[in-house]
């Protein structure tokens, strides 16, 4: 997963010349990348040359941001062999560990630059997971510092690419970043983008991920029971349900939480002293 930092300006001048660019012949309406790549979509019956112009000044108009690049990377198989089995649904896909890698990556490099402005996350529409993540995303941000933490405006935004045009500026880098990962055939174009702008990138590594995997296992065994995507969506339906009349998990209310995480802080501090 990847994508770019800007400033409103920066998106609204990118946003009217992306849509002009688009418009202009030969027309398309959106920018897929696999469309493009494979000829077929927006560029069914292109030749390979008339693509390749269209795509040129896109590119040129991502690289003309000047924006500040980032992705994170996760080995999809590890993930799916060693956390999937362990979490429920929600949790079960790499787009949720991606999404979070994301926001806390991007959030405590800011902070390290000194940076104070708060930052939209957009993300493009996934269908379940977007409302998983939602459902999850103020327990992903404890393992923020609180500093970093102020960045982030509010819970992730998604949205479909064809209305909200930076993200097939994203599409176009991840899909580079992914071919350029796997098969290691596209780092021209790749740089090209990019340009010569900061670039984070972050690995969540196979250790890392087995020990995802081994957390997930020992501190919420019963989460197994929920892997099937029709048991989960019947416990999400009763979760929507009890946080839109106020509950706060884990405990109920504000009070509880702080009631139950004191007696869990001052039980963890006993158990340091008897060591």
């Amino acid at each position: 997963m990847g994508g770019f930092l800007n400033n409103t300006y920066g998106w609204s001048e990118f946003s009217r010349l992306w849509d002009r660019a688009l418009s202009d012949y030969p027309e398309i309406k959106y920018l897929k990348m696999s469309e493009a790549n494979a000829l077929r979509g927006q560029f069914l019956g292109w030749s390979p040359e008339q693509r390749d112009q269209k795509l040129l000044r896109l590119f040129q108009l991502i690289r003309d941001t000047h924006s500040l690049s980032f992705e994170f990377t996760v080995d999809t198989s590890d993930y799916l062999d060693m956390v999937t089995p362990y979490a429920p649904h929600a949790l079960g896909s790499p787009y949720y560990s991606t999404t979070f890698g994301i926001i806390s990556s991007l959030v405590r490099y800011l902070e390290s630059r000194g940076v104070e402005e708060k930052v939209d996350f957009i993300f493009d529409q996934q269908s379940n997971i977007s409302s998983d993540i939602v459902l999850f995303f103020d327990y992903m941000c404890r393992n923020i510092s609180p500093n970093a933490r102020k960045l982030i405006s509010g819970t992730p935004i998604f949205r479909d690419e064809k209305e909200m045009l930076p993200i097939q500026a994203a599409d176009v880098l991840v899909w580079h970043l992914r071919r350029e990962h796997e098969i290691g055939d596209v780092r021209q174009q790749l740089d090209f983008i990019i340009g010569c702008q900061i670039h984070l990138a972050t690995h969540a590594d196979e250790d890392s991920i087995r020990r995802m995997g081994q957390k997930m296992a020992v501190c919420i065994p019963e989460a197994a029971i929920l892997n099937k995507k029709s048991k989960w969506q019947k416990m999400r339906k009763h979760l929507v349900r009890l946080m839109g009349s106020d509950y706060i998990p884990p405990h109920g209310t504000r009070f509880r939480n702080i009631f139950f995480g004191l007696i869990f802080g001052i039980r963890k501090w006993l158990r340091w002293l008897r060591r």
